[in-house]
């Protein structure tokens, strides 16, 4: 009983995990549930046309032990390749 009070006790210490982004001198944050409708934000301000309208793409890449998210920015954007950290579930990478 006291090995599982013990391995509760450790699991709780844990640090969670960071989910937020801030930018303290502009007081910018940016979340996981917000980040992806910031890239889209973002994306509506590059020039584009009656025929092109600039979007970010998502490539989800699975390993064994976790997924990876591509995003690929249109060419208008000031860099087009990102790559997230590797996570355990592909919502959260």
């Amino acid at each position: 009983m006291a090995e599982i009070a013990s391995k509760q006790e450790q699991e709780d210490s844990q640090p969670e995990e960071i989910d937020e982004y801030h930018i303290s001198t502009i007081g910018a944050k940016v979340t996981t549930d917000s980040s992806i409708s910031v890239l889209y934000r973002c994306c509506d301000k590059l020039p584009k046309d009656k025929s092109y309208t600039p979007r970010p793409t998502f490539q989800f890449t699975s390993y064994g032990d976790g997924y990876e998210c591509t995003v690929t920015l249109p060419p208008s954007a000031m860099f087009q390749i990102l790559v997230g950290p590797k996570a355990e579930k592909q919502a959260r990478s």
